[in-house]
């Protein structure tokens, strides 16, 4: 649901590079976007995904390049599907982020939809 917005995905659109090569591209940090950056240096193109439809149950993963740098999407989905609790399963990502060597930080952050009914109240 998102994009990188750093120099290699900027290759791999162009065709420059393959996906594979831009794992371990040494450009893959530089960023072309992020907060904070001044009006004259670029102006920001943000992504929008697909329009979803989000259910009860269904959990968002929002974590750093210190967890999705050295964890598959395969190992991250694994990890989130093994029906843990919210904290566990936050804490298993991020250690098994440092058992592979992660060198920057590791952030991590699983919310779940919980539907709860909502009150409403006359005045």
């Amino acid at each position: 649901m998102s994009v990188d917005h750093d120099e290699t995905t900027r290759l791999v659109n162009m065709g420059v590079l393959t996906p594979e090569q831009a794992v371990t591209d040494k450009r893959r940090h530089q960023l072309t976007q992020f907060l904070g950056m001044y009006e004259d240096e670029v102006v920001p193109e943000p992504y929008y995904s697909d329009e979803i439809i989000i259910e009860d149950g269904d959990l968002f993963f929002i974590c750093s390049d210190g967890v999705c740098d050295v964890l598959s999407d395969d190992e991250i989905k694994r990890i989130l599907l093994e029906n843990e609790s919210i904290k566990e399963t936050v804490n298993r990502l991020i250690d098994r982020a440092l058992e592979n060597g992660s060198k920057d930080n590791c952030t991590a952050l699983l919310v779940e939809v919980k539907k709860k009914p909502v009150l409403l109240y006359e005045f």
